[in-house]
């Protein structure tokens, strides 16, 4: 007669908060470092004439910035709202966050 064999002992899911907290840091260092990218006016753009003509001169930097910006935050927006629910982690849980 052969002996029960006990069930392996069970993991216990992480707990989603550090995983949280270093995903809120990764997307404020991401705007944090599209926004050091901007061009920013010079002593020429004193007036409201210059500033207007200094932004019609960036146009474009400032728009990839804002559209880079939304597509962060609206990422941001939607893994905290995913998370919201999530009681416990896996590891393969934590690698696809990562990816």
């Amino acid at each position: 007669m052969t002996e029960p064999v006990e069930p392996a002992e069970r993991i216990e899911p992480a707990s989603p908060e550090r995983l949280i907290y270093f995903s809120d840091a990764v997307a404020a260092i991401a705007i944090t470092l599209l926004a050091l990218e901007l061009p920013v006016p010079g002593a020429e753009a004193h007036a409201d004439s210059g500033v207007q003509h200094f932004l019609r001169e960036h146009l474009t930097e400032y728009f990839a910035f804002l559209v880079s910006f939304a597509a962060i935050a609206l990422q941001w927006m939607l893994h905290q709202r995913l998370f919201r629910y999530v009681t416990g982690l896996s590891g393969g849980a934590i690698r696809w966050n990562l990816l």
